[in-house]
């Protein structure tokens, strides 16, 4: 475990024409240890996970796509990356290959974090399962078929993670994560149609697991359904516009599930919109704040209690590499 000395974190943040600076005081920083090789203010990606390690207190991000060169050139990442509150640290532990489009879950009940799926340079899909506790170990289990972009969230009332979609072959079929394997689970009477780049998070009020949009085929998708663990439900309620490529975060403190961004097939377009359920309805919350994106990363910082944000792709293709908290009111980009 990290034993580091407390500091205070300093954010500045423009809101209007004012300067304000908050200070979160008295937080206790893990210091830098041997496995980490590199300290940098921000990296610049997309395609990436994020998860908050709340045995470590830190953000921590693997993998993603952006440019590696001056020349621009785009291949995926296999870099793991730390936020100790103040900058970036790059450890040195190996993992998983480099890939984009996977997604990484924390499992509070076990104190690890379970990455799967993913794609790599030449339409290499994984269907690998990695353990993250500090160092990665690959695990020896069956589960889900090769894919990317899967929606997966941790259902806290179930102690499970749930993983629906994605782009591959036999991402009609559900599955679930139980702590030592992969379960695949058989859906009945009705249930999402099948796509990938949805967004799911978990419900603190309806003990459930929300998902909403992504895409098939055809069209980009804007419907939204509750998982209770043995089927799933259509909610007849109207919402953000039909996207894909958003991202979406439970709000713990505030019991809200908190959506960003994202991007539209028709028109052509990314959104800079935050939309918030609470357990009934979507309210559209905030225009301003990070600028349209698609494809970020999005996790619950239980230490400071707010949603973070962090990179994405914008309009001209650009990585961007800013770290955002909402405050429930706000976006703020922490400097």
């Amino acid at each position: 475990m990290y034993i580091g000395r407390p500091r205070n974190v300093v954010i500045v943040f423009l809101l209007g024409f004012s300067l304000n600076i908050f200070t979160f005081a008295n937080i206790e920083l893990p210091a830098t240890t041997k496995s980490q090789i590199k300290e940098v203010s921000s990296i610049a990606r997309h395609h990436h996970a994020m998860i908050y390690d709340q045995q470590k207190e830190r953000l921590v991000i693997f993998g993603g796509d952006g440019p590696q060169s001056e020349a621009q050139q785009w291949q995926p990442y296999g870099d793991t990356w730390e936020w100790d509150g103040q900058n970036w640290l790059q450890s040195s532990v190996k993992g998983p290959s480099p890939r984009a489009s996977h997604r990484m879950v924390y499992d509070p009940q076990r104190k690890h974090s379970i990455l799967f799926g993913g794609v790599s340079p030449g339409g290499k899909l994984w269907d690998d399962t990695w353990r993250w506790d500090g160092k990665w170990k690959q695990l020896e289990v069956k589960g889900p078929s090769a894919r990317y972009s899967p929606a997966v969230a941790y259902d806290e009332d179930r102690k499970r993670t749930v993983l629906f979609g994605g782009s591959g072959k036999g991402t009609d079929v559900m599955w679930e994560w139980d702590g030592d394997a992969w379960h695949e689970i058989t859906l009945q009477a009705s249930f999402p149609e099948p796509r990938a780049r949805a967004a799911i998070a978990f419900d603190p009020n309806r003990g459930t697991v929300i998902l909403f949009g992504g895409f098939t085929a055809k069209q980009n998708l804007n419907d939204t359904w509750e998982w209770d663990g043995s089927q799933w439900k259509r909610l007849t309620v109207s919402g953000p516009a039909a996207r894909a490529n958003h991202v979406m975060a439970t709000d713990f403190r505030r019991k809200r599930i908190v959506l960003f961004g994202g991007w539209s097939r028709k028109p052509d377009m990314l959104f800079g919109d935050t939309w918030e359920w609470d357990g009934e309805r979507w309210s559209e919350v905030a225009q301003t704040g990070p600028e349209p994106r698609e494809m970020s990363a999005i996790t619950y910082n239980f230490s400071l209690q707010q949603v973070f944000l962090h990179g994405g792709r914008g309009k001209e293709e650009q990585a961007y590499g800013d770290l955002w908290f909402w405050n429930g009111e706000h976006w703020i980009r922490i400097k």
